[in-house]
């Protein structure tokens, strides 16, 4: 191909502009390492929402009627939509929105949030939740804090957790929420009084049905604002204390005063049986999850918050520990070890090869600088290109080292006949590149066919 002898007859003419060439993309490439995120898995924003709503008491048919067609209906008009499922069961209605790739997610998310907000719901469903799936939503850190001595529950370390361990983590640049999972979760419980109940002529749905109506949260309509902008109204009434409970009045008895929830049942703040329940060798514990932003780095992120960890464990009691259960940052050091152990192990061997076929230290320094350099140049794309390290980009990034390898290897080679047969060795450069540039492009683009197709491909896997 003539372009590639021509690149090759430019590169042997100007000796020092290649040198100053390579100096620059040295220089770049330093840069672009640093700019360069970490992560497990590539940064890839899947096109589906969801809306969940709680409908308490309801069967799946009232929650198909009353909750998932409503907003199926309101979901339905939002623009760009490419396919909408729903699922009605006891209590719960998940509406999923599907979108094709591409689509401004965010825009999409508010468009929904705002369109759900105007529909109106049965007095005891929940305002519906609108979600967007986001990778970076999975905790990268999920650590185990648990005593060792039998003598402490699990309300102490939650007291522990949140006083000296959730603050500490909090504060590290790039963490988005720290949560806690197996903690003692608290309930408003109302024990009623079968004989009370009786005496006042009352049925327990009653009392359901006064709780409920009084701790809502919907749509009342909309006012124009003087500048003509819409804005939803709602109507809220929520407990905001025990007391609130127990003065609800639940229904009046003829010439008697209104029958109160204190006059038929006791209100108490008591433990979630249900909660969930987590175990570290064998003592109880509980597992503290961190999720970091969207933007920051994964790898960078983590490191910090284990230093605080470990800066955190020094203060607390000798009984009290904290080990790690899960760090995303030990999968993406060990793929990028494995990258550079791999990489480095293909670039000894092929200079060794070179130097003990060849028998010349020049060409073998070329192969030494042309490999690294190529790697160089693909880490300067990536960063501009805001792409990250990850298991498929590193995947891509050893499969090319290889094929630097057998083109040098082919192109050097002929160098060296061609020099063996007495040209001048600029000549035999010039020579040697023009005969097989050809085929080594070919082979190379062999390759490329390879995995073309798969960034062709539609879907997940061509994202």
């Amino acid at each position: 191909m003539d372009w590639i002898t021509g690149i090759t007859r430019l590169a042997l003419g100007r000796p020092a502009v290649v040198f100053l060439i390579t100096l620059l993309v040295i220089v770049a490439g330093v840069f672009a390492v640093f700019r360069l995120k970490t992560e497990l898995l590539p940064d890839i924003t899947l096109p589906v929402v969801t809306v969940a709503t709680t409908y308490p008491g309801a069967s799946p048919d009232a929650v198909l009627e009353d909750v998932t067609i409503p907003v199926e209906n309101a979901v339905a008009s939002v623009s760009e939509l490419k396919e909408l499922q729903s699922i009605s069961t006891d209590n719960l209605s998940v509406v999923v929105a599907k979108f094709d790739y591409g689509t401004d997610m965010d825009r999409v998310e508010q468009e929904i949030g705002a369109e759900v907000n105007n529909i109106v719901l049965p007095s005891g469903a929940s305002q519906p939740t609108v979600d967007c799936f986001d990778w970076s939503d999975f905790p990268i850190i999920f650590f185990s804090i648990f005593s060792l001595e039998d003598d402490r529950d699990v309300s102490d370390l939650e007291t522990i957790a949140r006083r000296d361990v959730l603050p500490a983590v909090e504060a590290v640049d790039g963490v988005a929420r720290v949560s806690i999972e197996g903690a003692a979760a608290q309930q408003v419980w109302v024990t009623l009084d079968p004989q009370k109940l009786s005496q006042y002529g009352l049925t327990t749905q009653q009392v359901v049905t006064a709780l409920e109506e009084n701790n809502v949260s919907s749509p009342s309509g909309i006012i124009f604002d003087s500048e003509g902008r819409v804005l939803p109204v709602r109507t809220t009434s929520r407990y905001t204390s025990l007391d609130d409970i127990s003065s609800l009045a639940v229904a009046s008895v003829e010439a008697a005063s209104p029958v109160l929830v204190s006059d038929i049942g006791q209100v108490e703040m008591a433990t979630d049986p249900f909660a969930s329940i987590s175990r570290t060798n064998g003592q109880p514990s509980l597992a503290i999850a961190v999720v970091k932003e969207t933007d920051a780095n994964t790898v960078e992120v983590a490191n910090n918050v284990q230093d605080k960890v470990s800066q955190v464990k020094d203060r607390l009691a000798d009984d009290v520990e904290i080990v790690t259960l899960f760090d995303q940052s030990d999968y993406i050091e060990e793929s990028i070890n494995a990258l550079l152990r791999e990489g480095g192990l293909g670039f000894f061997f092929a200079v060794i090869v070179i130097y003990l076929f060849l028998t010349g230290l020049r060409t073998t320094l070329v192969t030494a600088v042309s490999i690294p350099l190529s790697i160089i140049i693909a880490l300067i794309v990536l960063a501009s290109q805001g792409m990250t390290l990850n298991i498929i980009t590193m995947a891509g990034l050893t499969v090319a080292i290889g094929r630097v390898v057998d083109d040098s290897i082919v192109v050097l080679e002929n160098i060296y006949r061609h020099a063996r047969q007495g040209e001048k060795l600029s000549e035999a450069a010039y020579t040697a590149t023009r005969e097989v540039g050809t085929a080594v492009f070919a082979s190379t683009m062999t390759t490329v066919a390879v995995f073309l197709p798969l960034a062709l491909a539609g879907g997940l896997v061509g994202e």
